[in-house]
């Protein structure tokens, strides 16, 4: 059977580099390259050296050096005409698919990933510096491809719409996965650790979504490896390569991303990240200056975040540029909020139970997370007299300040959730029937103890928080789901789960049951939403459709046994006093 197997798979490899030849993409090793068709139709190649081993990159690839980065994009093909080419070929080894895209496509596909992606989606330092590079080709194919699969996820177009339409793009997240990995694991630079990134990103909105954690973990490892964690370090001299303001910040930014896409994968999955707050010290990130209009106007960047969580108050204070509102700076904000989930996940630890006993670690960490939430400047806040003209405005920043308030809101919940789970078990057995060591009663008393009325309060602030989250996506449904980050869906998820739970302890007539069941069904519209583009969406919508299912064919269980037993109730008592 495994000769078997392996004929089988080089009969097929031959038939795809056949069909390759024929189609002259690209010519089968050992073989002559085909002659090339007029330059108008014929696709223009893009040599890619294999880079070898080399010392830690953090500075941006030159244009004229473009070729040495991994990619390089040809001038206008040699021939009688002299005409330019229209279209990028991708090279491919054999065992991978090779991609045709024309020029057109990469520069609509560009455009739709900055339209759509946050800067600390991105972690593109500045950004019209990178998208100048992307759609000249002077970047890595691996950092191209990436962006290219991201982008046709969210991208109209009919050359890259599929059916799922979270499958767009595929074909470019396959080519680097399947044919390139190792050239991006190969050399440590902030290019390819946004790779990586971006490959998380795309693979998160996969049915298996828990695939995508192992890009942004590589990625993590690799801004490690390169020591980001410690940019900005007491007594620490950056490299050579690091010492101008565009490449440290770029630096900045890229680690910062890195470390928010670990925070949510950690945050996810519930595993303790591999990084803890201590080992951080880097400055927090500074927004574009074409955004801003003015490189000053983000915060300073001479402290690092890991001394700055509970408030941001001098970027509110910073008179804006002239002729522009002032706006916050998101990603600084979103930096303190990857510090807060990282906090979360490390001290809810494996799930184990002891993680989820109440210690006065607790208690600091949610007075710190509602103190940061409270300070934060008024033009974070999402008010429902003005989000309707900030959606239109700039759905964008609406989208990032969403992320924020409801990644926070699903950090109060993943915090105190544990806690809630020893309320059911406690309230089940009761206070005043509790045994004592040798068995005998406790006397009786007039209130829980004192850890239990904090597992009681626990139980509060999850239900405030999946309330309040709700009151957004209720203020945000004008908006795109496009705009969101891939990972929102999971906070829209937990907080969708407590409202489950909200409908099961509940009574099955009373308004407080109706509420819980329409905040339900308003996390659901989310994710069915968010479940068009990101798969893994859908599959939580539903899972919570399910469970609100379970809920109600049980209580209409429980009503139809009360009323077969009230009915034979009344026949009993019928045959007993015949009237």
């Amino acid at each position: 059977m495994l000769r078997l197997q392996t004929q089988i798979s080089d009969l097929v490899d031959q038939l795809r580099n056949i069909t390759i030849q024929v189609s002259g993409m690209t010519p089968t090793a050992g073989s002559p390259a085909p002659t090339p068709a007029p330059a108008a139709t014929s696709p223009l190649p893009l040599a890619v050296p294999h880079p070898g081993p080399s010392q830690h990159s953090l500075g941006h690839t030159a244009p004229a050096a473009a070729a040495s980065s991994g990619m390089a994009a040809t001038g206008p093909s040699d021939n009688s005409q002299g005409q330019a080419c229209s279209e990028l070929h991708l090279s491919k080894p054999e065992h991978a698919r090779g991609v045709n895209v024309s020029r057109d496509l990469i520069k609509h596909l560009i455009s739709v990933y900055f339209q759509y992606c946050h800067p600390s989606e991105t972690g593109m330092y500045p950004m019209e510096l990178y998208r100048d590079r992307l759609q000249r080709a002077q970047v890595s194919e691996t950092f191209l491809l990436s962006v290219l699969a991201v982008a046709s996820r969210l991208s109209d177009d009919p050359r890259v719409k599929r059916e799922p339409a979270y499958l767009a793009g595929y074909d470019f997240f396959e080519r680097v996965t399947r044919g390139l990995m190792m050239d991006v694991l190969e050399r440590d630079c902030v290019e390819n650790m946004l790779t990586l990134n971006n490959l998380a990103v795309y693979a998160v909105g996969l049915p298996v979504a828990n695939r995508g954690w192992y890009f942004s973990g590589l990625a993590m490892r690799m801004a490690t490896q390169m020591s980001l964690q410690k940019v900005d370090a007491p007594g620490r001299m950056p490299g050579a390569s690091m010492m101008s303001g565009p490449g440290i910040e770029s630096a900045r930014r890229a680690f910062w991303t890195t470390l928010l896409l670990e925070a949510l994968a950690s945050f996810a999955s519930g595993e303790p990240p591999p990084i803890t707050i201590q080992d951080i010290h880097v400055a927090e990130p500074v927004d574009d200056p074409p955004m801003l209009g003015d490189e000053s106007a983000g915060p300073a960047t001479g402290t690092s975040a890991s001394s700055q969580m509970a408030t941001d108050e001098d970027s509110d204070a910073r008179p804006a540029p002239a002729g522009l509102k002032s706006m916050p700076n998101v990603c600084a904000f979103t930096a303190q909020l990857s510090m807060l989930l990282i906090r979360v996940a490390r001290l809810n630890g494996n799930r184990h139970p002891e993680s989820a006993q109440f210690s006065p670690e607790y208690a600091t960490l949610h007075a710190e997370m509602v103190a940061w939430y409270h300070a934060l400047p008024d033009n974070m806040q999402i008010r429902a007299t003005t989000a309707r003209d900030e959606i239109l405005g700039d759905p964008q920043l609406f989208a990032a300040k969403m992320f924020v308030h409801c990644h926070y809101h699903a950090a109060i919940i993943a915090l105190h959730q544990p806690r809630v789970d020893l309320v059911r078990v406690e309230s089940s057995t009761g206070y005043r029937d509790a045994k004592g060591e040798g068995g005998e009663k406790k006397p009786a008393c007039h209130g829980p103890p004192a850890d239990v009325q904090w597992r009681q309060l626990a139980q509060q602030q999850c239900l405030t928080a999946a309330c309040t989250m709700t009151e957004l996506l209720t203020l945000a449904r004008a908006l795109d789901v496009r705009y969101h980050i891939v990972t929102f869906g999971f906070a829209v998820f937990m907080a969708g789960v407590v409202h489950v739970g909200a409908v099961a302890c509940t009574p099955r007539d009373s308004n407080e049951r109706q509420y819980s069941i329409n905040c339900v069904k308003e996390h659901v519209r989310c994710l069915d939403r968010l479940g068009k583009y990101f798969a893994f969406h859908f599959i939580m919508a539903k899972h919570i459709r399910a469970q609100l299912h379970a809920i109600e064919s049980a209580d209409a269980r429980r009503q139809n046994a009360a009323a077969v037993a009230e009915a034979m109730s009344n026949c009993t008592a019928q045959s007993v006093h015949p009237q």
